[in-house]
C-alpha cells in the first residue's frame, strides 16, 4: 500500500513538474515571439522615420533650388551686364537664406555679393553646368573665402540665345542647414546624420543623451566600430547607392542604423537608434 502511495505521489509530482516545465517553455517561446515581433515593428518604424528624414532634407534642398531658379530666370531676361546682374543679386541677397550669392563668369571667376572675387576655374561642378547639367549641389568643403564648412548650389544663367552666360552660385553654411529644427519630440531620440559619398558630415542632429561618440568623419566611425557588416562592405554599398540596414557597436553601445541615398543629391541619410530602444530588454 505504501509503495502504491509512494508511486502515486512521485507520479503526481512528476506530472506537475512536466506541466511546470512545459508552461515555462510555452511562456518563453511566447516571450521570444513577442520580442521578435516588437523588434520587427520597431525596425519598420525606423525605416519609415528614415524615409521621413530623407524627405525633409530633399524638400529643404528643393526650396533652395527653387529660389535659385527664380533668381536665374530674372537674370536671364534681357541678358543684363555683369554689373547690373550683381546689383540685382545684392538687392535680393538680404531676403535669401544663402550666406553668399554670386555670379561666375566665363573665365571661372566668382563675383560675390559680399564684394569678394575668387578664381573657381578649377572646380569640377562648373564644368558639369557647362555640360548642360541643370544644377549641381556640391559636397561639403571649407570655404576659400571664410574657411567655414559650406556647400554650394550652382545653376546656369542663360543669355538671349540660350547660351550659358554666367553660373549662379549660392553658398550655404552647414551650420545654417537645419532641416530638422521642427522634428517632433516623440521622434527626437533617433540620431540623424547626413553624409556625402566620401563619409564627410553634412549635418549631425544629436538627440539628448544619444551616447553616440563623435568622429571626424562617418567613415572613421565605421572603421572604429564593429557590427554585422565590415566597414569596407558598408562603404562599398554607399558608393553603389544601396540602402543599408546594419547593427553597429559604437563605444560599447549597440545601435541599429538605416542608411539610404537621397534622390536629389549624392548624399546619404543615416538614421540611428540605440538597440535597447527597439527591444523589450
Amino acid at each position: 500500500m505504501r509503495n502504491t502511495v509512494k508511486k502515486l505521489t512521485w507520479g503526481i509530482g512528476g506530472f506537475i513538474l512536466m506541466v511546470f516545465i512545459l508552461t515555462i517553455l510555452v511562456l518563453t517561446d511566447f516571450q521570444q515571439k513577442m520580442e521578435k515581433r516588437e523588434y520587427e515593428v520597431q525596425l519598420k518604424a525606423l525605416r519609415e522615420y528614415s524615409e521621413l528624414d530623407a524627405v525633409m532634407v530633399e524638400r529643404t534642398l528643393e526650396g533652395y533650388l527653387s529660389t535659385m531658379e527664380g533668381l536665374a530666370a530674372v537674370l536671364s531676361v534681357g541678358s543684363p551686364e555683369l554689373k547690373d546682374g550683381m546689383e540685382y543679386l545684392k538687392s535680393a541677397a538680404g531676403s535669401q537664406d544663402f550666406k553668399r550669392l554670386g555670379l561666375v563668369d566665363t573665365d571661372g571667376i566668382l563675383w560675390a555679393t559680399d564684394g569678394s572675387k575668387v578664381d573657381l576655374s578649377d572646380r569640377s561642378y562648373l564644368q558639369q553646368i557647362r555640360e548642360k547639367k541643370p544644377y549641381v549641389i556640391t559636397e561639403s568643403e571649407n570655404s576659400r573665402i571664410t574657411g567655414q564648412e559650406i556647400f554650394v548650389i550652382a545653376i546656369p544663367v542663360t543669355g538671349a540665345e540660350g547660351q550659358i552666360k554666367w553660373i549662379l552660385h549660392g553658398v550655404m553654411r552647414l551650420e545654417d542647414f537645419q532641416p530638422y529644427e521642427n522634428i517632433e519630440t516623440e521622434q527626437a531620440r533617433r540620431y540623424i546624420q547626413v553624409i556625402d559619398r566620401r563619409g564627410n558630415y553634412i549635418l549631425r542632429n544629436y538627440y539628448i543623451d544619444s551616447g553616440m561618440p563623435s568622429y571626424d568623419t562617418f567613415f572613421e566611425g565605421l572603421q572604429l566600430s564593429s557590427g554585422d557588416m565590415d566597414a569596407v562592405e558598408i562603404m562599398a554599398k554607399i558608393k553603389a547607392e544601396e540602402t543599408i540596414l546594419t547593427e553597429r557597436n559604437y563605444g560599447g553601445t549597440d545601435y541599429i542604423e538605416y542608411l539610404q541615398p537621397l534622390q536629389l543629391n549624392e548624399w546619404y541619410v543615416v538614421t540611428s537608434l540605440q538597440k535597447d530602444d527597439i527591444t523589450l530588454e
